[in-house]
């Protein structure tokens, strides 16, 4: 939590001021006065917070500190060059470049090199909760997407291990001296699972999909721009067989990251479905043949027994060699195994069953250390990647609508006045006790939430905003403020029409450590005088509570904003987006600060100057820090481990963290 202070606010106000100021005169002259309007209002809040002294904050001024000491590997996107061979003259088939820290083992000690490895083997995995889909499109869960990633391919991928873009089915681009069209070039000579080239045609049909009424997916509003108020889509358009052109409304260099994670889907199997109106559940968790579920990728699925497991076996068309030329994937098989909670997976891993283990829960890692000291079988190898960049969250609904089924208001009323008032999310923040959480839960191997961007996110964190505090007295007192009053002695307060403020808290135990925090969560909020009612659902009721009927009160949940280079409105914390947690899909932000972040990150996207990112990312995060529409909780320490006979595992701290090279891998003898 942070409040407005002295200091050297305003200096720095001022600077982001004049940047954004001489962005404006650079749009007026270069594209007239079309894209002016945002910037301008922009500046004129910037100069209003200045003027009542709280200006953005920073640890230090932009030619010091943290802007001054970028990696510039880290931004190189930044600054395109107008034509990038991502190959960079290596062999035909690479996953890297040639130049790359992991091409020829010159990893050091942050990046693990590669080995040459041999053909065959299967590996058991676990799986936490079953898929909900096998469509790329359509598909929501971090479960499915841990099993697609295997069997599709995107354009480009970004490396986890330094955030490099890497190419996958794209090999270069050329983008225009106003960067507003990039050409990008297909890699030659690849094949669906069925036989069938990938062509223009495949990308061109993919992006299509996000701009279908009646196709519903996460990312779909990431795909158009907002210019002087209206939406304005990117468009694309097949040059050749090989080449896509895309043309972006707004000069955003970091366009290629946008396109990066986004799984290419077949034309030819998927047209007929998106044609008759049922793309949508095309492809769904009921599928049983998987003759027709083809893709570019490593692997395909062969078999799903739901709640239990799913099979993906080598796909003998992927394009994938070694840097020996071998063919990939090396090994057969993977099977994912549909495993819950967190003892049955390490008893599992134990006893020789799996060969790897994600995320390990707090309460187990002394013993998974303890089995590759060589206490037991001797045969595990641990790994502590460091802290998540992701975090626990709590997120009140904040959503005025009403439900298209029932015609009611999605949040009762006199709760969605709760929701929405500034000083009730600080008091829930104040009364949360994040370090107890820490300690209780997690044994200390996590950290207390508090900026959107911990400390590993490098360049994007803000070292001036510290860990939500706890403040009992001040949680009080912010109820008090709002009249909200324990009028009969009962220890629950209630608003002035007698109303207990109470509203349930549901979450889905997608790790085992989500209960106890959920019930450390509700008694802390009772000291407060405010009750939680504990409300377990499932995947399929969580997602559809946050994607589809937006019907929650508040829901307890685990995720990560993700870090990389801005470019547009930001999946989750952009107003019009689908994933905007506590009020999505706004046609115009419900709340200045709302209209704010907007604002930033669209100025942060334009930006080509690290220092200038740095400064409009650390005034939006310390919007989140004042305003609090995610109470963070805590981030955890991750843990991992495999068998020793696994080689090329290389656990990653950013998702898919933990299958991402599975077509490297391959099992010693």
């Amino acid at each position: 939590m942070s409040e407005p202070q002295g200091g050297g606010r305003a200096t720095l106000a001022g600077a982001i001021g004049f940047a954004l100021v001489a962005l404006l005169l650079a749009l007026q002259i270069c594209q007239g006065n079309e894209l002016a309007g945002n910037y301008e209002r922009l500046a004129k809040r910037l100069d209003e917070l200045e003027r009542r002294g709280v200006a953005p904050t920073t640890a230090s001024s932009p030619a010091s500190g943290p802007a001054s000491s970028i990696d510039p590997r880290r931004v190189a996107l930044l600054r395109r060059d107008r034509s990038v061979d991502l190959l960079a003259g290596a062999y035909e088939g690479a996953l890297v470049p040639a130049d790359h820290p992991a091409f020829d083992g010159r990893g050091g000690d942050s990046i693990p090199p590669l080995e040459i490895g041999r053909r065959g083997g299967t590996i058991r995995v676990p799986l936490r909760g079953d898929v909900d889909g096998f469509n790329p499109i359509t598909s929501m869960s971090l479960s499915s997407f841990g099993v697609l990633f295997q069997v599709f391919d995107p354009l480009f991928f970004v490396d986890p291990w330094n955030l490099e873009l890497l190419p996958r089915l794209a090999v270069g681009y050329e983008v225009s001296d106003d960067l507003l069209d990039w050409t990008v070039h297909l890699r030659p000579g690849v094949s669906w699972a069925d036989g069938v080239p990938l062509t223009a045609d495949d990308v061109v049909f993919t992006y299509d999909l996000m701009r279908r009424p009646d196709v519903v997916s996460y990312s779909s509003r990431e795909y158009d721009y907002d210019v002087d108020g209206r939406r304005v889509p990117i468009t694309w358009t097949k040059v050749d067989d090989l080449t896509v052109r895309f043309h972006q409304p707004l000069p955003y260099p970091a366009l290629p990251n946008k396109l990066a994670f986004r799984l290419i889907v077949p034309a030819h199997k998927l047209r007929a479905a998106a044609e008759s109106g049922t793309f949508q559940q095309h492809w769904g968790v009921g599928t049983a043949d998987f003759a027709d579920v083809v893709g570019t990728g490593p692997f395909r699925i062969t078999r799903h027994e739901p709640g239990t497991r799913v099979v993906v076996e080598r796909s003998a068309s992927y394009w994938g060699r070694d840097r020996n030329g071998q063919p990939l994937p090396y090994l057969d098989r993977v099977i994912f195994e549909v495993l819950d909670g967190a003892d049955v997976p390490f008893l599992r891993f134990k006893a020789g069953d799996l060969d790897l283990l994600g995320d390990v829960q707090a309460d187990l890692v002394p013993l998974v250390r303890e089995l590759a000291r060589g206490g037991s079988s001797g045969d595990v190898r641990a790994f502590d990647i460091g802290t998540d960049i992701g975090w626990l969250y709590v997120v009140l609904n904040q959503n005025r609508g009403t439900s298209p089924a029932t015609g009611r208001p999605r949040v009762a009323p006199h709760k969605l006045t709760w929701f929405r008032d500034r000083r009730f999310r600080n008091a829930l923040s104040f009364a949360l006790d994040r370090a107890a959480i820490v300690e209780t839960v997690y044994q200390g191997l996590a950290r207390p939430g508090g900026a959107v961007y911990n400390a590993s996110c490098g360049v994007f964190h803000d070292p001036s905003l510290k860990a939500g505090e706890h403040d009992d007295a001040r949680a009080r007192a912010l109820l008090d403020a709002m009249e909200l009053l324990d009028r009969d002695g009962d220890g629950v307060r209630e608003d002035d029409a007698g109303r207990p403020v109470e509203f349930s808290l549901g979450w889905y135990e997608r790790t085992p450590d989500l209960t106890p925090v959920a019930s450390m969560v509700a008694d802390q909020l009772a000291a407060a005088g405010v009750r939680v009612r504990l409300d377990r659902i499932d995947s399929t009721r969580f997602s559809s509570a946050l994607f589809e009927r937006y019907d929650f009160e508040a829901l307890l949940g685990e995720d990560s904003s993700g870090i990389g280079l801005p470019c547009g409105d930001h999946p989750m914390f952009s107003s019009p987006t689908e994933y905007h947690l506590w009020f999505p899909n706004q046609k115009s932000p419900s709340t200045e600060w709302e209209a704010e972040i907007d604002l930033l990150f669209r100025a942060a996207s334009l930006e080509r100057e690290p220092a200038q990112v740095v400064l409009l990312l650390n005034r939006f995060q310390r919007i989140m820090a004042d305003e609090q529409p995610l109470l963070l909780l805590a981030s955890k320490v991750r843990s991992m481990a495999c068998r020793t006979r696994l080689s090329n595992f290389r656990p990653a701290p950013l998702e898919p963290a933990v299958y991402w090279n599975a077509n490297e891998m391959f099992l010693a003898e």
